[in-house]
């Protein structure tokens, strides 16, 4: 009998308790954090130096605080310089897509993850691809 009565107890207790907290707004902050940009990198790229005339690059972005939305990307021509130093040192000459100045261009957004050259003259390029997010 007195099994019964702790059982029953308990529940009524339970239930009162849930009752009182089903009122209680229960809701946590989130502490506001600044925006991470994406991060974006290559799952496919031709080697460091080709003979052909035509490369393809295919990438991926990711960002941890938002959604990608879109890329950008440019081709750009380098001097020697600048491409045996990582960009240390030497500079970017022209950006052949999109057609421009020194780099400073991008594309349009786009949700492509893929892009092929064709056609390409010889020198140094270097290929720049950046990851938009919803922020």
């Amino acid at each position: 009998m007195r099994r019964r009565l702790f059982t029953f107890l308990a529940f009524v207790l339970l239930a009162v308790a849930l009752v009182a907290l089903s009122g209680c707004p229960f809701e946590f902050e989130k502490e506001p954090r600044d925006n991470a940009p994406p991060d974006t990198f290559f799952l496919t790229q031709p080697p460091d130096t080709t003979f052909v005339n035509q490369v393809s690059f295919n990438w991926n972005g990711v960002d941890l605080d938002s959604d990608v939305v879109a890329y950008q990307f440019q081709l750009v021509v380098t001097d020697a310089q600048y491409y045996f130093s990582g960009g240390a040192s030497g500079q970017v000459l022209e950006s052949i897509d999109p057609r421009g100045g020194p780099g400073e261009n991008w594309s349009g957004r786009t949700i492509d993850v893929f892009q092929s050259f064709v056609e390409l003259e010889d020198g140094y390029y270097e290929f720049r691809i950046r990851a938009i997010d919803s922020e």
